[in-house]
């Protein structure tokens, strides 16, 4: 089954909280959801109902609790992931009885989870949207990979943002053996826009990740580059009114001077690429220490399309 498929359904969704790149993702598939005369749910923390409300004003919300963990200093993705295993899943099995409960109160049809393990349920078709059918993990790290394809199994269904070439993605969304995957291509959320012919901003830099990696690619890329637009995360802050530092709380103008960019240097984050590939416009990518999928899409877009 394909987004498109779903007509005039009752739909409860909600994604991952660990970045805003699930939120960014996710707004094209809404809005298509929406255009079909489906209802749609978003179950949501305060901070991404504050996207989202940008996007779909009068869409209808219900406050979701976040998954807890933080990225640690060092950039070891596997470790800080292992450390925090204990309060993850004690918030799985609280999302787990969420979701039957809700899903049998208010007469769901369809329940679509943007990486969330916990968010399906056994009532109604659960759909997981992923570009990761396969994580880029090491040979130690093997339970964590069958970990990771037994909770895919819980689901009915597998959306994977990509190609079934796996153009994009590469290895990542590679089929595997149980598991049913139907691919939707690449999402981007300026699906919702026309494109912008006449670009005026010669480079922007998206400045993005944990803390303290943000401020220090920040400072690379302003030596760097010192006359770029930058969209910077609201916890690093600027001493100046110029119009070419935008705050990324402020999505709506974010996406103004995303479009008019003629060339965009970022992390290698998956919803970033996708935008940069709707979008079509030429690429510096680098990525966040210590997160294995960034640098495998790096290097995986690097022999594909070359970036500049």
């Amino acid at each position: 089954m394909k987004p498109e498929q779903i007509i005039h359904k009752n739909i409860l969704f909600s994604v991952l909280n660990w970045g805003m790149g699930h939120v960014a993702r996710s707004i094209s598939i809404i809005d298509q959801l929406l255009k079909q005369g489906n209802k749609v749910t978003i179950a949501a923390s305060n901070q991404q109902r504050q996207i989202y409300t940008t996007y779909f004003p009068s869409i209808h919300f219900v406050l979701h609790e976040d998954y807890p963990f933080n990225f640690g200093a060092k950039g070891n993705f596997g470790f800080d992931l292992v450390k925090s295993s204990g309060t993850l899943f004690q918030r799985y099995r609280k999302e787990r009885t969420f979701v039957e409960k809700y899903v049998f109160e208010n007469a769901i049809d369809f329940v679509l989870s943007d990486h969330r393990y916990g968010f399906y349920s056994n009532k109604v078709t659960s759909i997981f949207i992923t570009h990761q059918i396969n994580l880029p993990l090491s040979f130690f790290e093997k339970p964590i990979q069958l970990l990771h394809k037994k909770l895919l199994r819980n689901f009915n269904e597998i959306w994977v943002l990509d190609t079934e070439e796996s153009e994009f993605a590469g290895k990542l969304s590679k089929k595997t053996s149980g598991i049913i995957c139907t691919y939707i291509g690449i999402q981007s959320r300026f699906k919702l826009y026309p494109i912008q012919e006449k670009k005026t901003i010669d480079l922007v830099v998206v400045i993005s990740g944990p803390s303290p990696y943000n401020s220090l690619y920040f400072k690379e890329m302003f030596d760097k580059y010192p006359k770029a637009f930058f969209i910077l995360p609201t916890e690093i802050e600027i001493n100046s009114l110029e119009e070419r530092f935008v705050h990324s709380s402020d999505w709506k103008r974010c996406d103004e001077v995303i479009l008019a960019a003629k060339k965009i240097c970022s992390r290698s984050g998956y919803s970033t690429l996708m935008d940069i590939y709707y979008l079509a416009i030429p690429y510096l990518i680098s990525p966040t220490p210590g997160q294995a999928e960034q640098r495998y899409l790096c290097e995986f877009m690097a022999k594909k399309k070359p970036a500049i």
